[in-house]
């Protein structure tokens, strides 16, 4: 039995654009979920950043009133530990500077809080706390998304 089979050109560039439209269209939503993740990435540094401020100005800023340096060293060191902050450093006057990590080279992110503090009813400035966050961390979990996005 012998079947007459021709292939059909019409058929045959039909199912040619639908493979090509739907590995564009599964391109482009990938693309634009990746981007959306990369940027709540990059929010959630500066989320950080403001999480750092109203959690540790209040306990900095009594350490350095009272002049305690092994306290403010304790403390910036355990700033700097957290995700995807690089470096941080405090200015008390009286003190030397207390640093810690390294300063990023590229995207960095910076912050700069003035210490106050507060006694008998007056404010007294005494002091900075520098922080310097990076991006890299966020370029880091992006290239692994893509890698795992890739492989599946």
């Amino acid at each position: 039995m012998k079947t007459n089979f021709t292939p059909c050109p019409l058929a045959r560039k039909l199912l040619i654009l639908t493979v090509l439209f739907s590995l564009a269209v599964t391109l482009i939503t990938t693309a634009g979920q990746l981007y959306r993740e990369f940027k709540t990435d990059i929010r959630m540094v500066g989320e950080r950043l403001e999480e750092i401020e109203t959690s540790y100005s209040e306990s900095l800023s009594a350490s350095a009133w009272a002049l305690d340096a092994n306290r403010l060293k304790s403390d910036v060191e355990g700033i700097r530990r957290l995700p995807d902050i690089e470096f941080a450093s405090i200015v008390v006057k009286g003190l030397k500077p207390i640093e810690s990590g390294k300063r990023p080279e590229a995207n960095p992110i910076e912050r700069k809080l003035k210490l106050v503090y507060f006694y008998e009813k007056k404010q007294y400035d005494i002091g900075e706390l520098f922080l310097v966050a990076s991006s890299n961390g966020a370029r880091d979990r992006l290239k692994d998304r893509i890698l795992v996005t890739l492989s599946t």
